[in-house]
């Protein structure tokens, strides 16, 4: 099932409220890139992600002798 997250997109960028109010965006640069490349973006493409960070956190853990 894929499912589009259009609504996410101006929670990750930021935006103004009806009432005037600025709210920020998240910090958070993968989410942004992933915005700023897409119109929108799936489920899938959340999940990738999430393997891409699993798959970095185990690699730094592997170069920094932390796991075996």
């Amino acid at each position: 099932m894929i499912i589009v997250l259009l609504d996410k997109k101006k929670y990750y960028e930021g935006f103004t409220n009806s009432k005037g109010q600025i709210k920020e965006g998240t910090g958070v640069v993968e989410l942004l890139d992933l915005t700023a490349t897409s119109a929108d973006f799936t489920e899938n493409d959340i999940i990738d992600r999430y393997k891409k960070m699993i798959d970095c956190f185990i690699n730094y853990l592997q170069k920094n002798s932390l796991i075996k």
